[in-house]
């Protein structure tokens, strides 16, 4: 067989075929993703673009990795198993050529580096990988739905052991419900959502009172006793207190205060600390889906993508209404199985969860610390001790901002 033939084969094989001579510096492309391939990949030489003189990717690795990124969604029909009817006009689903594919969901990156990328990669019928299916994401937000729907409607205190008869099992792309706590956990492992809050931090907590009201221990400012915890909120049902607090105090004045309980009251206000650092889940983070061309992130695309909807979903607001003990039921049993059944991957238990307040963006924070969890500057603490209370003040409310709607109780 001649080189040329076997060159060809090769090609045909791969998929893409090889350019000569040709280097690409990060300044041609404008995907994040292909950037740090780039750089990752790059040494010291001429950009063939921008005949800049710095350091450069060899184009056939970066042809390959395009090719290879967009190979995890996408699929050439062909071998994804969509049908081909003639006189039904041909694919019976939706297919693009490269160019189209490249154009819609290739890099952002310089024409001529365009040009060449869609000039290497063979031009065939592509389609959505596994066309027939759901993708992961949308598999995980349904799952979380149907979850949310069963646990409210169907059974509350058996689910894990109840039989959901709107569940296919012969359905691949279809989950048990009640599978939904274990894939959390194991989302929250991929995607790093284990964080510390340091000891020392200062964590902001606000109790809503009449202006003679004079609070200053840990106990008055703290979560209630278990006797008089007798609201819902989103974390905690009704004799379950928990520590809700904030990062900044503007926040944890925000989610508290009520401004239909009138200009006169005051905010009493604690600032505790962490006696020890707690591991906490961090729903907070930005979960913006990455690039499919980023090396590192590409694969873990879909579990950005469902957390997205699901912190959403975790934070919307809920109007406080008998409703609410319902409403809440979802988000509280989350936060038990992140409490009682979750461990980290060196086996402690979760601390806390950090999440975006509906009020002004910042981080809140719920802390598994019922009133014996929290002590005053001074007194000594026990293995139940999260929280030291290291100060407490009064913020006068007469010309605070109102917040939007009354959506936590801390």
């Amino acid at each position: 067989m001649g080189g040329v033939k076997r060159m060809m084969e090769e090609d045909m094989e791969r998929g893409f075929s090889r350019v000569e001579d040709t280097f690409v510096c990060i300044r041609c492309v404008e995907d994040d993703g292909l950037k740090a391939f780039i750089k990752d990949n790059s040494v010291r030489g001429a950009c063939s673009y921008c005949d800049g003189s710095r350091r450069v990717a060899d184009m056939n690795d970066v042809i390959e990795h395009v090719f290879n990124s967009l190979s995890i969604e996408w699929g050439e029909a062909t071998n994804e198993g969509l049908a081909y009817e003639t006189r039904e006009g041909g694919w019976q689903g939706r297919v693009c050529g490269t160019w189209e594919l490249l154009y819609y969901h290739g890099p952002e990156c310089s024409e001529e580096v365009f040009d060449t990328i869609v000039g290497s990669i063979h031009d065939v019928a592509w389609c959505e990988r596994d066309p027939y299916s759901l993708p992961i994401d949308r598999t995980l937000v349904y799952g979380w739905q149907s979850f949310s729907h069963f646990i409210i409607h169907t059974a509350r205190f058996v689910f894990y052991k109840a039989v959901n008869t709107s569940y296919a099992a012969d359905q691949h792309d279809e989950m048990n419900p009640v599978d939904i706590l274990e894939t959390l956990g194991s989302v929250a492992k991929k995607l790093d959502l284990i964080d510390t809050v340091p000891t020392g931090q200062s964590i902001f907590r606000v109790r809503i009172v009449d202006p003679e009201v004079h609070l200053s221990r840990a106990s008055e400012l703290g979560p209630p006793p278990a006797a008089h915890a007798n609201m819902p909120n989103r974390m905690s049902p009704v004799g379950i207190p928990m520590f809700y607090g904030a990062f900044d105090q503007d926040t944890a004045i925000r989610e508290t205060y009520d401004p239909a309980e009138g200009a006169l009251k005051k905010a009493a206000t604690g600032e505790f600390s962490p006696i020890r650092d707690l591991r906490v889940v961090d729903l907070s983070r930005s979960f913006y889906v990455p690039s499919l061309f980023d090396p590192e992130l590409q694969t873990l695309r879909p579990y950005f993508s469902f957390m997205c909807d699901f912190v959403e979903d975790f934070t919307k607001p809920i109007e406080r209404s008998d409703r609410a003990h319902a409403d809440y039921v979802p988000t509280q049993v989350v936060t038990e199985y992140f409490r009682h059944v979750y461990r980290t991957d060196d086996d402690h238990q979760i601390d806390g969860i950090i999440y975006p307040s509906s009020k002004t963006g910042n981080k809140a924070i719920v802390i598994f610390a019922d009133a014996s969890g929290c002590i005053d500057a001074g007194d000594t603490s026990s293995d139940r001790t999260l929280l030291r209370l290291d100060r407490a003040f009064d913020v006068d409310l007469a010309d605070f901002a109102a917040g939007e709607d009354d959506d936590e109780i801390f």
